[in-house]
């Protein structure tokens, strides 16, 4: 069957010292994004990288090439503190991590001799609710093949330069559509406490669409979870007008996490709440 399909124009993207350029058809821009600066490019000046002592050479080999590689990117790496772990425990990374961190540590790298849930997750919980930092998991196998491991360290240093707060690049949204804030929301449903779920929300802060804002909502059973979102909203409108000293004039929404019956209920009755939110910062105020 012969359908009738349309292309796009290319997109043009924008990256660090003003270069721009075309987007391919493969939609990939790995070549550029790594031979060039990035958008804004954040100094790895603190950091630590903890890996268990049989891959030494493994690990100081992508420290060096951390060290090399990412200036060409526009980011300086300076010297991270190694920390050796005598066994691949959980336990020994945990007690490592927690040790070593403090509020003047920008990254933590931890390099595992195998992929396992369990030992990544520990770390997470580690890093993003006990000690809160930033942080990167790299499995041994991903930087011990010799002819790949420069790519990936490039690519490796773009992901820590997200979570950082840098941005790798942007793409120009046309003045004529205004100032337009893109929310995601997505919703873990939790099987265990029935009626309760997590929703993760994320908004753009700046009208290249490379700066966000993030925040989580907890319902509790009995709560309608539409209320909670729109505490969420109205806390991602704010911060886009801390950022820009002006309000959206078009907001997005793109929303996850909905099953197909629930589809037409969500986009009727959640699109009219969230209007509601707009009244939360004034009576004049309706976006598009």
């Amino acid at each position: 069957m012969q359908l009738a399909g349309r292309i796009i124009n290319p997109e043009k993207l924008l990256l660090g010292k003003g270069f721009t350029f075309n987007v391919n058809s493969k939609a990939d821009w790995g070549r550029e994004s790594t031979n060039n600066q990035m958008l804004t490019a954040v100094d790895l000046k603190k950091w630590s990288v903890v890996y268990v002592s049989k891959n030494e050479a493994v690990a100081q080999n992508f420290v060096s090439l951390m060290t090399k590689l990412a200036p060409k990117m526009g980011m300086k790496v300076a010297q991270p503190e190694m920390k050796s772990l005598v066994n691949d425990r959980t336990e020994t990374y945990l007690k490592t991590i927690r040790e070593g961190v403090n509020p003047s540590v920008q990254m933590v790298v931890a390099i595992m001799p195998t992929p396992r849930d369990d030992r990544y997750s520990a770390v997470k919980k580690l890093c993003c609710v006990e000690k809160p930092v930033p942080s990167q998991v790299i499995n041994f196998k991903t930087i011990s093949n010799e002819k790949k491991v420069s790519s990936v360290v490039q690519k490796v240093a773009l992901q820590i330069n997200c979570k950082l707060g840098g941005e790798l690049w942007g793409c120009q949204i046309p003045p004529k559509m205004g100032n337009i804030m893109v929310l995601g929301v997505d919703v873990y449903h939790d099987p265990s406490r029935r009626g309760s779920s997590i929703a993760g929300v994320v908004s753009s802060t700046n009208m290249t669409m490379s700066k966000w804002f993030s925040s989580t909502v907890f319902q509790t059973p009995g709560q309608e979870l539409v209320d909670c979102l729109k505490v969420a909203f109205v806390k991602a409108l704010r911060k886009f007008y801390e950022a820009n000293h002006i309000w959206p004039d078009k907001v997005i929404v793109f929303r996850d996490g909905v099953g197909d019956s629930q589809l037409s209920l969500s986009a009727t009755y959640e699109a009219e709440q969230f209007k509601d939110a707009f009244h939360h910062i004034s009576d004049q105020y309706s976006p598009g």
